[in-house]
């Protein structure tokens, strides 16, 4: 009996295993896949995770050293002795070249000037011409027949110069003012006259000669014709330098 019940629920066990084992397996292999999943994926993501920190400690790290870097350069950087020196002797070059050539443009600037003086005046000394037959006399009166009798604008080595009136009765009708010189005094005067206008008549109030004497600072121009004879005329040959003029044809060796 005992023997029997055993072999029976042996058997049934038996049977109930056969029948709950493809079951179990089943869920087995569905729980070990799915853990199997999780495991997988979470490697993965700490896999990721631990990347990025890696990446991201290397990355500062780079940037300190570079920052670092650059602290060293800006820090140590510097001029030597020597290189100082030569920065120092181009900006001395430059700054002269500057000043020289600003300087030159003034004086060409000032020439421009008197010769447009000279221009403006003559013709209003035409002008007066025109009206009254003759040229006007200078401060100093008329000059002879051969006589010249200069009427200053600064120095006047004969006399006292007259600075407003060198030219008598020009200015205001015909003239608005008598122009002066840019600049006041010229080395290398000559008789008291420098860097200066002056003016005379010749022959009796029939010709005339205006000049900016001993002023013109790059122009280079002469007191005289040349056509005028040095022997006749000497200081159309000593005194012939930096001096413009405009005359009337019988003024042009004066």
């Amino acid at each position: 009996m005992r023997g029997v019940g055993e072999t029976q629920f042996s058997r049934v066990g038996r049977q109930s295993a056969a029948r709950w084992k493809p079951r179990i397996s089943k869920q087995f292999l569905s729980c070990r896949v799915r853990r199997s999943d999780f495991s997988v994926a979470g490697v993965s993501a700490l896999s990721t995770s631990g990347a990025r920190k890696s990446a991201g400690r290397w990355y500062n790290r780079r940037e300190m050293e570079h920052s670092n870097k650059l602290k060293r350069m800006v820090l140590g950087a510097g001029f030597t002795l020597v290189e100082l020196l030569v920065v120092m002797a181009i900006i001395g070059l430059l700054a002269s070249v500057v000043v020289v050539s600003t300087n030159v443009m003034r004086k060409k600037a000032r020439d421009s000037r008197r010769i447009a003086d000279l221009k403006q005046t003559q013709v209003a000394i035409e002008l007066y011409y025109q009206y009254n037959g003759r040229y006007p006399p200078s401060c100093k009166g008329d000059g002879g027949t051969n006589g010249v009798n200069w009427g200053a604008e600064k120095v006047d080595a004969y006399g006292a110069p007259c600075p407003d009136n060198y030219i008598v009765g020009l200015a205001p009708t015909y003239l608005q003012a008598l122009p002066r010189d840019p600049i006041t005094g010229q080395s290398n005067c000559h008789l008291g006259w420098c860097g200066e206008y002056l003016y005379t008549t010749i022959n009796n109030g029939q010709d005339y000669k205006l000049m900016a004497y001993r002023s013109m600072e790059s122009t280079v121009v002469g007191r005289c014709s040349s056509a005028c004879d040095t022997t006749t005329y000497p200081w159309c040959a000593s005194d012939n330098v930096n001096t413009a003029s405009v005359f009337s044809p019988g003024g042009a060796c004066y």
